[in-house]
Parts: C-alpha cells; sequence; structure tokens
C-alpha cells in the first residue's frame, strides 16, 4: 500500500524528481572540485615511530635500494672460489635471514 503510494507519485511527479536531482547534482559539484585540498591520504598520519611497518620501511629505505623491480632483490656474489663451501654456508646463512 505505501510503497504503490510512492510509485504513484513518482509516476506523476517524474520531471519535478529529474530537475530536483539535476540541482542536488549541480549543487554538489563544487564540493566534488574541492575533495583533492581536503583530503590527506598520509598513512602515518596519526602513528607513533614505533609500529613495526614503519620501522621496516625504514630499513628497507636504510640498507636497499630506492626501487626493486616487482620486489625481487638480486644479490651478486664475487669470490675466487664461489663453489667452496665456506661460501655455500654464507649463502644458505644469508638466505635463512632473508626469508
Amino acid at each position: 500500500m505505501l510503497f504503490e503510494k510512492i510509485a504513484n507519485g513518482v509516476v506523476r511527479h517524474y520531471k519535478k524528481i529529474i530537475v530536483i536531482w539535476l540541482i542536488a547534482l549541480l549543487l554538489a559539484i563544487p564540493a566534488v572540485m574541492q575533495l583533492g585540498s581536503v583530503m590527506d591520504y598520509q598513512m602515518d598520519l596519526g602513528s607513533g615511530d614505533d609500529q613495526e611497518s614503519i620501522r621496516a620501511q625504514k630499513i628497507i629505505d636504510e640498507y636497499f635500494q630506492e626501487s626493486v623491480a616487482e620486489g625481487t632483490i638480486m644479490v651478486v656474489l664475487q669470490d675466487d672460489d664461489v663453489i667452496s663451501p665456506a661460501m655455500q654456508e654464507y649463502v644458505l646463512a644469508l638466505q635463512g635471514r632473508v626469508t
């Protein structure tokens, strides 16, 4: 019964409803244009330096190059004998620290 009355009102006054929506849209345009100046996307805003993600980012910034393709880090080892047992132990220890 209620929905029938609403439907009948919409059918009778559809032009007024369209005009109201157009006016509302026009009034909203200035607000939408200012969204960029009022929104702030700083992820660390309000968070302390003791958060784990911030500490991790500081370590990455300090010890690694600025851009790494797809998150891959290539380690190049140079030695006279790269297949020596000492080098193998070093690589396994490094792998354990990275993973």
